[in-house]
């Protein structure tokens, strides 16, 4: 974990300020801050533009009660690639503008998706959700252990909202 704190926040900024440099011997410098501040705005206008349709998106999900979570990991990648937009250096415009691509998004969010259905275990009711086949005397798919509270309800003898009693 040290080597990639150290990676992301040691050496990626080295090279940025590397590559700035270069491209301001290149040219000179008004055309490195140009650049760093040209791709600052051009980015922040296309993460603002995705992800407006990426809300849209998760409010016709909601609308239509269909799982949004595709557009919602779409929303993290289009966050993240704004973040990056917005932190001056070439590789983190880059890799800020791959992310704003909805063809290559689409393989980060599949890959991504992936990852953590692999790491988190569903839970229901506070118990484990059935994976794979059960155990020998586990229960039947759909069945769970609990305790059943048996009550009559009658709405004429509540008072107010915390009167349940």
């Amino acid at each position: 974990m040290l080597k990639v704190l150290f990676f992301l926040f040691i050496a990626i900024p080295l090279v940025e300020l590397w590559l700035l440099f270069e491209l301001a011997a290149l040219t000179n410098a008004w055309v490195a801050i140009l650049c760093v501040v040209l791709t600052g705005f051009v980015g922040y206008w296309f993460a603002r533009a995705q992800g407006w349709q990426t809300y849209q998106e998760i409010k016709k999900s909601f609308e239509k009660q269909t799982n949004p979570t595709n557009s919602l990991v779409d929303g993290l990648l289009i966050l993240i690639a704004g973040v990056l937009l917005m932190t001056p250096g070439m590789i983190t415009d880059l890799a800020g503008f791959v992310l704003l691509v909805p063809i290559s998004r689409r393989l980060f969010r599949r890959w991504l998706i992936g990852y953590f259905s692999k790491r988190i275990q569903t839970m229901v009711m506070g118990q484990l959700a059935p994976q794979g086949e059960p155990a020998v005397g586990e229960a039947e798919e759909g069945v769970f252990e609990g305790t059943v509270v048996d009550r009559e309800f009658r709405p004429d003898t509540i008072d107010g909202p915390d009167d349940l009693s």
